[in-house]
């Protein structure tokens, strides 16, 4: 098992989220379960953030960034 949110054995008995929001200047905000947990993270410092903290890398990590280039915010419940 992994060291990320995603692999943990919370997962089975508790749901968290995370929101990803882009703001008006091209960065990111990172919400866990409503909670402003990283602030104006340029993109390029997106995939350790997103990949390495929480698990979702790969397709998954690429699906999150453009929902979020889409609508200006992602939401991914794990």
């Amino acid at each position: 098992m992994g060291n990320t949110f995603k692999d943990s054995s919370r997962r089975a008995t508790n749901l968290n989220s995370l929101r990803i929001e882009k703001g008006n200047d091209g960065s990111f905000d990172l919400f866990l379960n409503g909670e402003l947990i990283q602030a104006r993270i340029p993109e390029r410092w997106l995939p350790s953030e997103i990949c390495e903290r929480f698990g979702f890398c790969g397709q998954e990590y690429e699906a999150i960034l453009h929902e979020a280039r889409q609508s200006d915010s992602a939401t991914v419940t794990f």
